[in-house]
């Protein structure tokens, strides 16, 4: 007995037709200014007759002297590049002068003051975070200055005092 092998059609979910009727499409092409190619009966429209052309008869001539004038000036600076005579850019520092303070930060600066001026400076007094304020007062001692710590029951720092220099 032979056996025959079976054929089954590909089979697509897809319509093989657009929904839309060609007549509409048609109208919504009129609608929208479309263009068919293939059909040379349709005007065809130019960019040109849209806008106006404004002609200039030394545009060639300014085109032209242009170009000379730039190949002179890459000439030159290929020289120049050769002789080591090129120009450097320098950059521009351009901001807001810095102020003559010994302490980097304006907070810093204040805590220094103090210092100085009462001799010592009471942690309690520091709204921060502590290790900001140590990091100051290692700055300060950066400087030059002599600042003992006097700690509290727990070992944490109390306040600090600059010895006299």
């Amino acid at each position: 007995m032979k056996q025959k092998e079976m054929h089954f059609a590909n089979l697509s979910r897809y319509p093989k037709t657009c929904g839309t009727p060609d007549d509409i499409i048609e109208a919504v092409k009129r609608e929208r200014g479309f263009i068919d190619l293939d059909d040379p009966e349709q005007r065809r429209k130019y960019s040109s007759s849209d806008s106006q052309i404004n002609f200039n008869p030394r545009a060639s001539v300014e085109r032209t002297e242009g170009i000379k004038r730039a190949k002179i000036e890459h000439k030159q600076a290929l020289k120049n590049l050769k002789q080591g005579t090129t120009k450097t850019r320098v950059k521009k520092t351009v901001g807001r002068p810095k102020t003559a303070t010994e302490m980097p930060t304006a907070k810093g600066q204040e805590v220094l003051e103090i210092l100085r001026d009462k001799g010592f400076y009471d942690v309690s007094d520091w709204s921060l975070s502590q290790v900001y304020l140590s990091n100051i007062i290692s700055q300060v001692r950066e400087l030059g200055h002599t600042v003992d710590v006097i700690t509290g029951k727990n070992r944490k720092a109390v306040r600090y005092v600059m010895s006299e220099q």
